[in-house]
């Protein structure tokens, strides 16, 4: 019990340093996203023609009762968002601490996986509390990629059939946006083939608990008391009864197949609402991506490649600390290889028999790569997949190189594998130290961040003596367009009407 208390300490202690960083490096005050949103949604946030709009699905309508809340009880403070998304990441973090207990893994493996969940390569996330939805979204996928791996090794609860039908459509329809196509694809792909392997589950997990069982026989031959050999048999029977139950406990057949279509449903209804969305961005590219991929192939490949070195050191930290191509290069190289190594293992050591919830986050953090270099490539810069924004969809794939390595050393725990040992820590000490740097090196920034959002508040309460180009150049809301600046100002008037942000004090005009 006192394990399991130790256990539960690393995502609260995660927990306490986002919100100590967002209270360091932040204030309250409006920029950048939350421009729009004032202006589209202010200051009638309970109003219907707001919220039944054709692209509802892809606004995420869960911030509207967020926003609702944050309007009627706390007077639309930004803090009050950032403060929701750092709890949000906390349950993400639950979920993984769950997950560990569950399949008895270090405790120092769990810190090594809350050094990398709660890093600061995040920190434009935590800092922009608009996204806090996201945290939300991801924290949903993991807890659905755990219920399935559970459910199909015979490790659910009375309740998971139901969250496993349910949970694709309150994650898809309310919170994902944006980010549900990874998800969908990935719950659909990995539902199709638990439902082919399921006939052959039973046998995995007999000759798993057959080998378990001998072991144990093996260990008791060596016990020299009576009181170890009681202690050896009384485990061999719960090997045994725990094999019943699990026989007894597994998830039909059919659920993985219903599962896959009750994700798809919402999936294609989300893709509906999309598309009645219209897009609002500048970007440089004016040419198709083939034609793009044709006359500047290197420019995708290192675009690709680079993005995957931001989870060693975050992207402005590295851009500060590398001049040339090749260190992003080499950093990319060796997570990619490491996502490959994870992917073989995987394989190599049937460890999906065991487990597939590493495999999942594999999946996805890989498809994640794809999907921002797909999004993201019309920008014409190779390092704008090295962004903070995206941290938080790549490391998925970080947090299954690391569960696997350490499901692989927990089975091979004497001898035979010093490669595996070794490859297990160079990826340890790269990502302990790459995450551990960014983050020491943000929480020095966090003081200088904090005074550009202070000053940025005091240019909102009295913005009507600055130009709008003056506001334009203050407050990050797309900088390159003419408009920026009375865009800035209207969203400014709103909240000073309304006595809402930084005009709280001062009451209605």
């Amino acid at each position: 019990m006192k394990r399991k208390y130790l256990y539960y300490a690393c995502p609260l202690v995660g927990l306490a340093f986002s919100l100590y960083y967002i209270f360091t490096a932040t204030c309250d005050g409006i920029y950048s996203d939350y421009i729009r949103l004032v202006t589209s949604y202010l200051p009638d946030v309970a109003d219907p023609g707001k919220f039944l709009v054709p692209d509802l699905l892809t606004r995420i309508p869960f911030s509207f009762v967020v926003r609702l809340v944050n309007v009627r009880f706390f007077g639309y403070n930004t803090m009050f968002d950032r403060t929701v998304g750092a709890f949000a990441l906390f349950l993400s973090g639950l979920v993984l601490t769950r997950y560990c207990i569950r399949k008895k893994l270090s405790f120092v493996w769990l810190v090594l996986l809350t050094v990398v969940c709660y890093s600061l390569n995040k920190w434009e996330m935590l800092a922009n509390g608009s996204g806090f939805a996201h945290f939300l979204a991801f924290a949903c996928f993991y807890c659905h990629y755990e219920l399935l791996d559970r459910n199909f090794h015979g490790e659910g609860k009375r309740k998971d059939k139901a969250k496993l039908l349910l949970l694709p459509f309150v994650t898809t329809l309310l919170i994902a946006g944006p980010y549900c196509g990874v998800y969908s694809l990935t719950v659909v792909l990995v539902c199709f083939l638990m439902w082919l392997a399921a006939p052959f589950r039973d046998g995995w997990r007999g000759r798993r608990d057959e080998e378990r069982a001998a072991a144990f026989d093996q260990g008791s031959l060596s016990q020299t008391t009576r009181r170890s050999r009681r202690k050896a048999n009384r485990r061999r029977n719960k090997i045994n009864s725990g094999r019943k139950s699990a026989h007894n406990e597994a998830a039909g057949r059919g659920i993985f197949l219903l599962c896959g279509f009750c994700t798809l449903i919402p999936f294609l209804l989300y893709l509906w609402s999309n598309s009645y969305a219209v897009e609002d961005h500048a970007a440089p590219a004016a040419v198709s991506l083939f034609t793009q991929l044709k006359d500047t192939p290197g420019y995708f490949a290192r675009f690709f490649v680079k993005s995957f070195s931001s989870m060693v050191l975050g992207g402005e930290t590295a851009e500060e600390l590398f001049s040339a191509n090749r260190p992003f290069l080499l950093l990319g190289a060796a997570v990619i290889a490491l996502y490959l190594l994870a992917l073989w293992l995987n394989w190599k050591e049937k460890l999906y028999q065991e487990t597939f919830f590493p495999l999942l986050l594999l999946v996805s953090g890989g498809l994640n790569h794809v999907l921002v270099l797909a999004g993201r490539w019309i920008f014409l810069q190779e390092n704008y997949g090295l962004s903070s924004r995206y941290a938080l969809q790549y490391q998925s794939g970080i947090l299954g190189i690391l569960l696997t390595f350490a499901l692989i050393l927990k089975v091979k725990q004497k001898g035979g594998v010093p490669l595996l040992r070794l490859a297990a820590c160079a990826a340890c000490v790269l990502f302990l130290a790459g995450n551990c740097f960014t983050s020491y090196q943000e929480m020095k920034k966090a003081p200088y961040r904090r005074r550009i959002y202070e000053k940025r508040a005091q240019i909102s309460l009295n913005y009507e003596q600055y130009t709008d180009d003056e506001l334009r150049e203050n407050f990050e809301f797309r900088t390159n367009r003419a408009d920026s600046g009375e865009k800035v100002r209207k969203a400014l008037d709103i909240l000073k009407k309304n006595g809402l942000g930084v005009f709280r004090e001062s009451g209605k005009q």
